[in-house]
Protein backbone atom coordinates (compact mmCIF):
# COMPACT_ATOMS: atom_id res chain seq x y z
CA UNK A 1 0.00 0.00 0.00
CA UNK A 2 2.50 2.61 1.46
CA UNK A 3 4.47 1.80 -2.58
CA UNK A 4 0.81 2.39 -4.21
CA UNK A 5 0.74 5.83 -2.17
CA UNK A 6 4.50 7.29 -3.13
CA UNK A 7 3.93 5.80 -6.92
CA UNK A 8 0.81 8.28 -6.83
CA UNK A 9 2.62 10.86 -4.97
CA UNK A 10 5.46 10.69 -7.43
CA UNK A 11 3.41 10.65 -10.16
CA UNK A 12 1.54 14.02 -8.98
CA UNK A 13 4.84 15.57 -8.32
CA UNK A 14 5.89 15.26 -12.11
CA UNK A 15 2.93 16.13 -13.80
CA UNK A 16 2.67 19.40 -11.27
CA UNK A 17 6.21 20.26 -12.82
CA UNK A 18 5.50 19.64 -16.35
CA UNK A 19 2.25 21.55 -16.48
CA UNK A 20 1.24 24.93 -15.47
CA UNK A 21 -1.68 25.74 -13.59
CA UNK A 22 -4.90 26.17 -15.65
CA UNK A 23 -4.91 29.92 -14.53
CA UNK A 24 -1.95 30.36 -17.17
CA UNK A 25 -3.89 29.01 -20.36
CA UNK A 26 -4.54 32.72 -21.53
CA UNK A 27 -0.29 33.37 -21.50
CA UNK A 28 2.46 31.51 -23.44
CA UNK A 29 4.86 30.15 -20.55
CA UNK A 30 8.01 29.36 -20.33
CA UNK A 31 9.87 28.02 -17.29
CA UNK A 32 11.79 29.91 -15.25
CA UNK A 33 14.32 29.63 -12.16
CA UNK A 34 12.40 30.28 -8.85
CA UNK A 35 12.65 33.54 -7.75
CA UNK A 36 11.17 32.55 -4.13
CA UNK A 37 13.79 30.64 -1.82
CA UNK A 38 11.10 28.24 -0.88
CA UNK A 39 12.59 25.16 -3.45
CA UNK A 40 14.08 23.92 -0.47
CA UNK A 41 11.00 23.68 1.65
CA UNK A 42 8.32 22.88 -0.86
CA UNK A 43 7.40 22.11 -4.60
CA UNK A 44 7.55 25.66 -6.07
CA UNK A 45 6.89 26.29 -10.05
CA UNK A 46 7.59 29.61 -11.73
CA UNK A 47 6.60 30.40 -15.03
CA UNK A 48 7.52 33.51 -16.59
CA UNK A 49 4.67 34.33 -19.16
CA UNK A 50 3.79 36.26 -22.09
CA UNK A 51 0.75 36.80 -24.56
CA UNK A 52 -0.44 34.99 -27.08
CA UNK A 53 1.23 37.51 -29.69
CA UNK A 54 4.64 36.50 -27.89
CA UNK A 55 5.26 39.54 -26.39
CA UNK A 56 6.40 39.63 -22.41
CA UNK A 57 6.33 42.91 -21.46
CA UNK A 58 3.03 44.88 -20.02
CA UNK A 59 1.18 46.14 -16.96
CA UNK A 60 0.32 44.44 -14.05
CA UNK A 61 -3.68 45.43 -13.34
CA UNK A 62 -5.08 44.84 -9.99
CA UNK A 63 -6.29 46.33 -6.51
CA UNK A 64 -3.93 47.53 -3.90
CA UNK A 65 -3.70 45.16 -0.64
CA UNK A 66 -4.18 48.38 1.14
CA UNK A 67 -7.34 49.12 0.15
CA UNK A 68 -8.59 45.99 1.62
CA UNK A 69 -6.04 45.67 4.56
CA UNK A 70 -6.11 49.16 6.15
CA UNK A 71 -2.90 48.12 9.11
CA UNK A 72 -0.84 46.66 6.06
CA UNK A 73 1.91 49.51 5.60
CA UNK A 74 4.62 47.83 3.27
CA UNK A 75 5.65 48.06 -0.05
CA UNK A 76 2.50 48.14 -2.74
CA UNK A 77 1.31 44.11 -2.89
CA UNK A 78 -1.51 43.32 -5.32
CA UNK A 79 -4.93 41.41 -4.27
CA UNK A 80 -6.99 39.52 -6.77
CA UNK A 81 -8.03 39.25 -9.43
CA UNK A 82 -4.90 40.15 -11.17
CA UNK A 83 -4.59 40.64 -15.24
CA UNK A 84 -1.57 41.69 -17.56
CA UNK A 85 -1.95 44.24 -20.22
CA UNK A 86 0.58 43.66 -23.21
CA UNK A 87 2.50 46.29 -24.17
CA UNK A 88 2.57 45.53 -27.55
CA UNK A 89 -0.84 44.44 -28.98
CA UNK A 90 -2.82 46.09 -25.77
CA UNK A 91 -4.84 42.31 -25.29
CA UNK A 92 -5.99 42.30 -21.21
CA UNK A 93 -5.57 38.81 -19.94
CA UNK A 94 -6.18 37.49 -16.36
CA UNK A 95 -3.94 36.08 -14.31
CA UNK A 96 -5.29 34.61 -11.57
CA UNK A 97 -8.56 35.33 -9.45
CA UNK A 98 -10.58 31.95 -8.47
CA UNK A 99 -7.24 29.70 -8.37
CA UNK A 100 -5.06 27.67 -6.23
CA UNK A 101 -6.67 25.38 -3.61
CA UNK A 102 -9.09 26.42 -1.36
CA UNK A 103 -10.79 28.05 -4.55
CA UNK A 104 -10.63 24.47 -6.37
CA UNK A 105 -12.10 22.31 -3.19
CA UNK A 106 -14.90 25.10 -2.71
CA UNK A 107 -15.68 25.03 -7.12
CA UNK A 108 -15.66 20.79 -6.03
CA UNK A 109 -18.24 21.70 -3.00
CA UNK A 110 -20.28 23.80 -5.22
CA UNK A 111 -19.20 27.29 -4.57
CA UNK A 112 -17.93 29.72 -6.71
CA UNK A 113 -14.22 29.56 -4.91
CA UNK A 114 -12.41 31.30 -2.51
CA UNK A 115 -10.27 34.61 -1.85
CA UNK A 116 -9.51 36.56 1.83
CA UNK A 117 -8.97 39.97 -0.06
CA UNK A 118 -10.68 40.29 -3.94
CA UNK A 119 -10.69 43.72 -5.64
CA UNK A 120 -13.47 44.83 -7.85
CA UNK A 121 -14.04 47.72 -9.53
CA UNK A 122 -11.34 49.70 -12.01
CA UNK A 123 -7.94 48.21 -11.92
CA UNK A 124 -4.80 50.54 -11.26
CA UNK A 125 -1.53 49.76 -12.71
CA UNK A 126 1.25 48.46 -10.38
CA UNK A 127 4.25 50.67 -9.94
CA UNK A 128 7.86 49.89 -9.12
CA UNK A 129 8.90 50.23 -5.92
CA UNK A 130 12.24 52.08 -7.20
CA UNK A 131 11.29 53.99 -10.36
CA UNK A 132 7.62 54.21 -10.18
CA UNK A 133 7.67 52.70 -13.81
CA UNK A 134 5.04 50.56 -14.89
CA UNK A 135 6.04 48.48 -17.29
CA UNK A 136 7.43 44.58 -16.31
CA UNK A 137 8.19 41.12 -17.21
CA UNK A 138 6.28 39.38 -15.09
CA UNK A 139 6.85 35.80 -13.06
CA UNK A 140 4.30 33.54 -11.52
CA UNK A 141 5.21 31.24 -9.21
CA UNK A 142 3.02 28.51 -7.57
CA UNK A 143 3.98 26.81 -4.28
CA UNK A 144 2.97 23.35 -3.58
CA UNK A 145 2.19 21.49 0.11
CA UNK A 146 1.80 17.90 0.89
CA UNK A 147 -1.77 18.96 0.27
CA UNK A 148 -1.65 18.69 -3.91
CA UNK A 149 -0.37 14.83 -3.33
CA UNK A 150 -2.89 13.75 -1.04
CA UNK A 151 -5.46 15.10 -2.92
CA UNK A 152 -4.02 13.44 -5.76
CA UNK A 153 -3.53 10.31 -4.32
CA UNK A 154 -7.10 10.01 -3.08
CA UNK A 155 -8.66 11.52 -6.68
CA UNK A 156 -5.83 10.70 -9.37
CA UNK A 157 -8.84 12.43 -11.81
CA UNK A 158 -8.02 15.84 -10.54
CA UNK A 159 -5.16 18.08 -11.36
CA UNK A 160 -2.87 18.33 -8.99
CA UNK A 161 -1.24 21.49 -10.40
CA UNK A 162 -4.55 23.45 -9.93
CA UNK A 163 -4.14 22.87 -6.33
CA UNK A 164 -1.38 25.21 -5.14
CA UNK A 165 -1.12 26.36 -1.66
CA UNK A 166 0.46 29.69 -2.52
CA UNK A 167 1.34 32.28 -5.48
CA UNK A 168 3.36 34.58 -5.85
CA UNK A 169 3.75 37.28 -9.26
CA UNK A 170 7.04 39.33 -9.40
CA UNK A 171 7.85 41.98 -12.16
CA UNK A 172 11.41 42.63 -13.66
CA UNK A 173 11.31 46.41 -13.95
CA UNK A 174 12.16 47.43 -17.65
CA UNK A 175 13.69 50.67 -16.83
CA UNK A 176 15.40 50.06 -13.80
CA UNK A 177 15.97 45.69 -13.81
CA UNK A 178 14.38 45.97 -9.93
CA UNK A 179 12.27 42.83 -9.23
CA UNK A 180 9.20 43.90 -7.31
CA UNK A 181 7.11 41.57 -5.35
CA UNK A 182 3.30 42.43 -7.23
CA UNK A 183 1.23 39.62 -5.46
CA UNK A 184 1.58 36.83 -2.57
CA UNK A 185 -1.07 34.86 -1.21
CA UNK A 186 -2.57 32.00 -0.55
CA UNK A 187 -4.24 29.61 -3.71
Amino acid sequence: MNNDWDDLEEQARERIINNSPKCLNPFRITRVDDPTGRSDIDLVTTWGIACKCDNNIGQVLGYSLKDFNKSYNGPLQFVRPLHFECGKCGLVSLIIDEHGFNSEVAQIEGGIGSATYRGTGETSPFHCHMCEATSFEVMTSFIYSDGAFDLFVEAPELPPENFFDLFEARGKCIQCGKVNVIASFEG
